[in-house]
């Protein structure tokens, strides 16, 4: 679950094209690679199918390495689906046959395996590297950084934004709203014209994406000290902008900005509607573009466009939910660890 709020800039996104999270189907695989027989093999799983469309700019990565790294090391890719990836990696921690390199999640997720002496600092390789170090944006390693070291590195930002129909929106006049009232004047307005506002996925494994968006409006009433303080344990749930929120999107539930049955419709039957334009728009995150961009799976591909969920108080527009993501740690079971991290900076 993304969890991690802070402010991005909307253009951030094109970072995160390559890649993505929330897979569809699964299979384990590895990268084709023209290093030597001989050569050390060393394995990253990953969170995802082959199939999925952003493996394809992690092979060539990994295929380059292999090619031309100095340690006579291959890489192989193991893919793990999102719905399998924590309890097989659990099961592989606990057994002590876990990969060399690990794809993780910040904060609580990570800490876990720093406690149990599971994962390696890159603290000193850091160090060593001012430039790769200084590389990264402010802040970025702080979600990664535990009693002072970093232990995975990250290789990109995400935020969860709205992803609309341009063709759907000029059909009914509708522009990009800019706040919460002009927001819901357009949900209004589909629904009096019998188009479904929004696609959001609430099944047992998509109901993180709930969350967010309840998230999303509670970032928007208080701003990002009612999230900190959640997460330092100073604030409460049962704060007034958090119930604000809940109200909030109940009077959204209660006036059909939803798909019908959403609370039984998964991420990829939400993303589905939404690409062959049965909504008006989608709640995801920028993590799904490299999906939607999909031809075959969105009809309307070239009518796509996205924008930043608006703050039901203006001061706070520009918080959001957002992460740093598609973070990859180094285990102790790895022989090689610089070998690792020349892989991390490649």
């Amino acid at each position: 679950m993304k969890k991690f709020t802070v402010c991005l800039l909307i253009g951030a996104m094109a970072a995160s094209m390559l890649t993505g999270c929330g897979s569809n189907g699964g299979s384990s695989d590895s990268s084709d690679s023209k290093a030597d027989s001989s050569s050390e093999t060393m394995t990253i799983m990953m969170n995802g199918s082959d199939s999925d469309a952003f493996m394809e700019g992690y092979r060539k990565i990994v295929d380059g390495f292999n090619e031309s790294n100095e340690y006579g090391v291959k890489v192989e890719i193991q893919n793990i689906t999102n719905a399998d990836y924590k309890t097989k990696l659990t099961t592989m921690m606990a057994s002590d046959s876990e990969p060399d390199i690990i794809f993780t999640w910040p904060l609580g997720y990570l800490e876990n395996f720093v406690n149990g002496d599971k994962v390696v600092s890159i603290q000193k390789y850091l160090d060593e590297d001012e430039d790769w170090k200084n590389s990264f944006n402010g802040g970025i390693l702080d979600p990664l950084t535990y009693d002072g070291e970093v232990y995975a590195i990250p290789t990109q930002q995400s935020t969860a934004i709205m992803y609309y129909n341009k063709a759907i929106f000029d059909k009914y006049g509708l522009e990009v709203p800019t706040t919460y009232d002009e927001y819901v004047q357009i949900c209004d307005t589909l629904k009096e014209n019998g188009v479904t506002p929004v696609a959001l996925a609430s099944t047992a494994d998509d109901a993180w994406l709930v969350s967010q968006y309840i998230q999303q409006l509670s970032d928007g009433i208080k701003g990002e000290d009612l999230f900190n303080s959640l997460k330092d344990g100073t604030g409460k749930w049962n704060d007034e902008g958090m119930v604000e929120a809940g109200k909030l999107f109940q009077e959204e539930v209660n006036k059909g900005y939803f798909e019908d049955g959403f609370t039984g419709v998964s991420r990829e039957e939400a993303q589905l509607q939404f690409a062959n334009g049965q909504t008006a728009m989608y709640f995801n995150g920028c993590w799904e573009i490299s999906n939607l961009d999909k031809k075959e799976n969105a009809a309307e591909a070239e009518n796509i466009s996205c924008f930043l969920m608006p703050a039901v108080n203006e001061e706070y527009a520009g918080v959001e939910v957002g992460s740093v993501d598609t973070s990859y740690a180094i285990t102790k079971n790895c022989k090689n660890v610089d070998a690792a991290v020349a892989l991390l900076k490649y």
